[in-house]
């Protein structure tokens, strides 16, 4: 099928000259015409073909307007410096799953003010793959004053996805023809720091960590010890911790109703998941909690006020400081990744070893798959030893039947009997009893 050309060739007689010229339509329909600066009498329609098909793959077959001009010169600095507010046009603009969350946002102006001192200068059009190269390789070097990096990969990885957003939406506008992420495999983005899997602490380690008779000893603060003990008791997240309201409690029935998280920005919000969900409650943390809600009644449990929650600084802090006093130190809470989050890993072990069933799991702890619920699950080599005993019992002899119970009085029985009762006889009385 042959493909319609977006011009028409024409000859035209200019100063006793015959040219080649072209005809276009502009975006707005309007026709125009422009010479090729071709003698038609010396140049073949072939060649004036070529030039026109070149001018229009480079994206000059029709000139730009003073207007065009001027918006295919935007700066970066220019377009993005209000691109990640709330009131900017990307953010009005939302996406494809609906309203940005404040937090998203939050993460893409700390990349913009990353990457503003490099690119706010340079026209949109000009921030090339080779460019974002170049940088990516100057950020590897910057340092902090300790000689350790000032960025992680993981760090420039998301400041070129903020990067990658903002020429994305220049494309879309119109005020670029295309962005350098357009061709997959253009730009080489830093790769992902491999993320160590969060351990769980032991059964162990969870009782001297919440052992009553140390605890003044081991928690600087008896409300974020509690506050520890319940995401150790329910598995909730942290943020849902810290939304919990007294109104969310089912004492009488043992449940909590998870159906708010904490957010820094934003406050009370949904849950991740977006679900609501039924908590079940040991009896220790229903009785921790119903001190609280006596405190704050229907507002948030974990407060000072009842109004806001504790600061999550504050119970990271304590976590940290209590596990230190049973004996795991900082450099091991680092490589085990121990923080208040480990306590949901943990529940989750703990009831997989329990035997519950992962589809129970998954409605308590907010999952939405089992392959969720299995990277929040931390079994070492000691748990999976009954599994061997299991597959093994497949190549040992069937067991030997048992006998029958001899009918009848059991005469071995009754000779030690009597021999036990002679011998007590003979301690009595000091000397041997006569034999009958």
């Amino acid at each position: 099928m042959r493909v319609k050309k977006p011009f028409r060739l024409l000859k035209r007689k200019r100063s006793q000259i015959e040219v080649w010229v072209y005809r276009a339509t502009d975006s707005k329909g309007e026709l125009h015409e422009f010479s090729l600066g071709m003698d038609a009498k010396t140049t073949s329609r072939t060649a004036a073909n070529a030039k026109a098909l070149a001018l229009w793959k480079a994206g000059k077959l029709l000139p730009d307007s003073k207007d065009e001009q001027a918006l295919k010169n935007t700066v970066f600095g220019e377009y993005a410096a209000d691109f990640f507010n709330d009131t900017g046009a990307y953010a009005r603009r939302g996406g494809y799953k609906g309203k940005f969350s404040a937090n998203y946002l939050a993460v893409h102006k700390a990349g913009l003010k990353a990457l503003m001192p490099h690119f706010e200068k340079m026209r949109l059009k000009d921030i090339t793959a080779p460019v974002m190269e170049k940088w990516i390789a100057k950020s590897r070097e910057l340092v902090k004053p300790d000689g350790s990096p000032r960025w992680t990969e993981k760090t420039i990885r998301s400041y070129i996805i903020t990067l990658k957003l903002i020429l994305d939406e220049a494309r879309r506008a119109g005020i670029i023809e295309r962005s350098p992420f357009d061709e997959r495999g253009a730009i080489r983005l830093p790769s992902k720091n491999p993320v160590k899997k969060r351990d769980a602490i032991t059964l162990d380690e969870a009782r001297r960590l919440f052992d009553p008779a140390r605890a003044a000893e081991i928690w600087r603060s008896e409300l974020a010890r509690d506050a520890c003990a319940v995401l150790l008791g329910t598995g909730l997240r942290l943020g849902e911790l810290r939304a919990l309201r007294g109104d969310a409690l089912d004492l009488a029935a043992g449940f909590l109703d998870c159906k708010a998280s904490w957010s820094r920005l934003e406050g009370a919000k949904g849950t991740k998941s977006g679900k609501n969900r039924k908590v079940p409650l040991p009896r220790s943390v229903a009785e921790t909690l119903a001190k609280y809600q006596k405190i704050h009644g229907q507002g948030i449990l974990f407060s000072i006020t009842g109004e806001k929650p504790i600061p999550e600084r504050y119970i990271r802090e304590t976590f940290a400081h209590a596990l230190e006093a049973v004996g795991i130190n900082p450099a091991e809470q680092d490589e085990r990744r121990l923080t208040p989050h480990c306590l949901r890993v943990s529940y989750n072990t703990f009831q997989i070893l329990a035997g519950t069933l992962p589809d129970q799991l998954r409605e308590v702890i907010g999952h939405s798959s089992s392959e969720m619920t299995s990277r929040y699950t931390s079994l070492k080599p000691e748990h999976l030893t009954s599994l061997a005993i299991v597959a093994g019992q497949a190549f040992e002899p069937a067991p030997e039947p048992t006998p029958s119970a001899p009918q009848g009085p059991n005469l071995e029985a009754l000779a030690a009997q009597l021999a036990d009762a002679l011998a007590r006889l003979e301690a009595l009385s000091g000397k041997p009893p006569e034999s009958k």
